[in-house]
């Protein structure tokens, strides 16, 4: 039986900072911080209507916007180190109708935030997303304790737990393999550093369709794509990718032991 105590635990809390929704943000930052009192908090700053980049630093957090300054007097007392990001530009919309994609805001504030983690273990997760407890940690646990063998083509040190929520079964009604959730990652900080060390995407990726034919056969669900996959696809095709170099990504079984542990949120 493996233990996790709090004090090993770096905690990456990344997405996009607005007025509109700081209030929220606030909560569940301060809210981390109470409940994980002695682990390492990384607050991840993909943009922002109100924040000062020019004065913000790692360590403090400013605003131009003076009903603002109480937000970041908060996130400076509960967040031990802060990131920023200055190259993500958002794009157009990955499927049809959609509002545009902020693909690079999501890969590069998850990746200047590991940067910063120095802990064994990692959990990075959204900025609107609060576990209230530490119930994960001990299902993690359990369902390592119980299920876990390395295989072959193991991909990671250790399990990575997701969650089960928008991880897509690729042979249900839109075939779409390796659609993991990206809502929340879990386990050791080289394995999740390792996942999301990948390129931005551009913007001949997000346009794909536009100017290639679509597989023959392909459903109504697949055919509705602007970017050449999903960018859940994305992040771990590029994981794989770099740990199966020889071919090994493509064997079936390779899919089967990967590690990456589904956890349901229901």
């Amino acid at each position: 039986m493996i233990q996790i105590e709090n004090k090993s635990i770096s905690i990456v809390i990344h997405g996009g900072c607005f007025e509109k929704d700081a209030s929220d943000i606030a909560n569940i930052l301060s809210s981390y911080r109470n409940i994980f009192s002695e682990s390492e908090i990384i607050f991840s700053i993909s943009s922002s209507d109100f924040i000062d980049f020019e004065l913000s630093n790692e360590k403090s957090l400013f605003s131009y916007k003076n009903n603002m300054v109480g937000f970041c007097r908060l996130v400076n007392k509960c967040a031990d180190k802060i990131a920023y990001s200055y190259m993500a530009q958002p794009f157009p919309p990955i499927i049809h109708d959609a509002p545009n994609c902020h693909a690079n805001h999501m890969i590069e504030s998850a990746r200047n935030g590991l940067a910063l983690a120095s802990r064994e273990f990692v959990l990075r997760t959204r900025n609107d997303l609060l576990f209230k407890d530490r119930s994960f940690i001990n299902e993690y646990i359990r369902l390592y304790s119980e299920y876990y063998t390395r295989g072959e083509y193991t991909a990671v040190s250790f399990p990575v737990m997701i969650p089960s929520l928008y991880t897509l079964n690729p042979f249900s009604k839109a075939r779409i393999p390796f659609h993991y959730s990206d809502w929340f990652n879990f386990g050791k900080l080289s394995d999740i550093r390792s996942i999301w060390d990948v390129p931005l995407v551009t913007l001949d990726f997000m346009t794909y369709y536009g100017t290639h034919y679509c597989a023959p056969g392909s459903k109504a669900e697949e055919r509705n794509f602007n970017a050449h996959i999903a960018i859940e696809q994305y992040i771990y095709f590029s994981f794989f990718s770099k740990k199966f170099k020889n071919g090994g990504f493509e064997k079936p079984s390779g899919i089967e032991v990967c590690s990456v542990i589904p956890f349901s949120l229901r």
